[in-house]
């Protein structure tokens, strides 16, 4: 196991880097080289949370979802034709789902990489050892506050704090720290916890640390989240460009972080500097259904046509088109935002705790 991690530890970089190039030189309209480079699989939209930034929590269970067999043959669809990429389980709370670990070891076993993204309040000492045994490349925790009452105002259930450091200590007991990351809502009632967090991800020895600007969310209370002191969003930010400059597992690009600054004093402003990545990624419904962006309409149906067909459709050529001209503030996402070609190589080939940039931290240490 330690050795097939390794080698794919090597092969990862240069796959996605055939892939961001093959996306990136070729025309919106092309299919011959274009391939998603992240498959985002919604097993349910249900959620034990009740954020206010979010509607999760409100969604049904829903009966007319994709079987076990249809998600198993999707991620067989998926190793066929995109071969050994990402696929990214989140949307609702995706340890609500039994089904989940049992798709995971099967993504794994074809050689995709999985990560989870997950508000953390499931995963005990038991639920820890079974995520360790399936192989899960990557798990990304919400987390929102050093302070317990910071993080339960955002998530609305109390007690979601001592869940997040129960599933830490659970994770850390069966192995799995290197393998998680700390999610966290940039926002006015955080702002000043923001570094602690940073701290905290240091010295548990935890993969890194992503933050996401807070975003309008319609029929949710997300303004109760908006920060009424502007600036001193801004002065938190320039403290986490400053952290991530002496290396801290801060997995933002710094380009991203900026932007951060100049959202917060004008929520509406567009971005023509930065191209939406949501066009390198397919996201898959609970019924099957295919977005790129999930604000735009579906391209398609898995239950009706394999992924190739349906990016070869016109829908989704006219969608690749529209995705590459709209520049709206929620291009700043962590599912949609894609840094300077020097960005994306650094993550590629440096990311915190790769073998890379190991080395060249072992060469910065005196003998």
């Amino acid at each position: 196991m330690k050795r097939e991690r390794f080698r794919e530890r090597i092969r990862r970089p240069w796959h996605k880097l055939f892939r961001l190039a093959a996306n990136e030189l070729s025309p919106p309209d092309s299919v011959l080289f274009r391939r998603p480079e992240c498959f985002g699989l919604q097993l349910i939209r249900h959620c034990n949370s009740r954020c206010r930034h979010c509607d999760a929590w409100n969604s049904s269970r829903g009966s007319d979802g994709l079987s076990f067999q249809d998600w198993l043959r999707l991620l067989h669809d998926i190793r066929a034709w995109a071969g050994p990429c990402r696929i990214e389980i989140a949307s609702g709370e995706p340890f609500l789902d039994p089904r989940l670990l049992p798709l995971i070891a099967r993504a794994r076993r074809l050689g995709l990489r999985a990560t989870v993204i997950s508000n953390g309040t499931l995963i005990d000492h038991g639920m820890a050892r079974r995520i360790a045994a399936s192989d899960l490349s990557s798990l990304l925790i919400s987390w929102d506050g050093i302070r317990p009452e910071t993080h339960d105002l955002g998530r609305g259930v109390s007690g979601s704090h001592a869940r997040v450091l129960k599933a830490i200590a659970s994770l850390e007991a069966a192995g799995g720290l290197a393998r998680t990351m700390i999610s966290t809502i940039v926002s006015g009632h955080n702002h000043r916890e923001l570094t602690a967090l940073v701290s905290y991800v240091m010295e548990k020895g935890l993969q890194g640390i992503i933050f996401q600007a807070l975003q309008p969310f319609a029929g949710t209370d997300w303004r109760d989240l908006w920060p009424k002191d502007v600036s001193g969003v801004q002065a938190a930010i320039d403290e986490l460009l400053r952290l991530k400059k002496g290396g801290a597992r801060i997995l933002n690009p710094p380009s991203q972080l900026a932007a951060m600054k100049r959202y917060f004093a004008d929520p509406l402003r567009h971005y023509p500097e930065f191209t939406c990545r949501s066009g390198s990624r397919m996201l898959i419904s609970p019924e099957g259904s295919i977005h790129y962006c999930p604000s735009m309409s579906p391209v398609g149906n898995i239950r009706d046509s394999s992924l190739a067909a349906i990016q070869a459709s016109a829908a989704a050529r006219a969608r690749l088109g529209d995705i590459r001209k709209c520049h709206r503030p929620c291009i700043l996402m962590n599912c949609y935002f894609r840094g300077s070609l020097g960005e994306s190589l650094r993550a590629l080939f440096l990311p915190p705790g790769g073998i890379l940039r190991s080395l060249a931290r072992r060469r910065q240490e005196p003998p």
